[in-house]
């Protein structure tokens, strides 16, 4: 994903070394960011004094982003303690779908990355949204004009994949 994780770290601040579950030091985004993971296997709900401080070393350590992953969930404060800081807190699950969001945004940018190769484009500086709809456009195009069967092709939905109407006539 562009990311190199470390387990068990110790870790600088202005108020000295702190030990951190997982260091994450992400160089996909621009400037390259540092993020920091708590993990809680607890059999009961994380309370606010932990996210005080987590928060305060997620500050004190100049980190972009803070993530608390709780097994059994947080008590109510604690999302009050988060509101207004860059700390998340989550569930195992929650940290899981967060990841795979992450990880298919990777992917889109290098689908993109992809399509401009095989179709340049002068409108390059767009924005990202706009540019990764013309990418893909992009991609359809050379996709059809490489592909044998143009039929197959044209049966494809915006997101690649054949309809089932498609795939019924295709079977016939």
């Amino acid at each position: 994903m562009g990311c190199t994780a470390s387990r068990g770290k110790s870790i600088d601040t202005v108020r000295g070394a702190v030990d951190i579950d997982v260091l994450v030091h992400d160089r996909t985004r621009r400037p390259h960011a540092l993020v920091l993971c708590e993990c809680k296997l607890w059999s009961r709900r994380v309370p606010k004094t932990v996210v005080h401080a987590f928060r305060t070393v997620v500050h004190d350590s100049g980190a972009h982003h803070g993530f608390i992953i709780s097994d059994s969930g947080f008590q109510a404060g604690s999302y009050d303690a988060a509101a207004n800081a860059n700390i998340k807190l989550l569930t195992w699950e929650q940290f899981q779908a967060e990841m795979y969001n992450r990880w298919f945004a990777v992917q889109q940018w290098r689908l993109v990355q992809v399509a401009d190769a095989l179709q340049p484009s002068p409108r390059a500086a767009l924005c990202t949204t706009t540019t990764a709809r013309l990418s893909a456009t992009r991609l359809t195009m050379a996709v059809k004009r490489k592909c044998k069967s143009k039929h197959m092709v044209d049966t494809l939905n915006p997101r690649g994949q054949q309809s089932p109407m498609a795939i019924r006539t295709l079977q016939q």
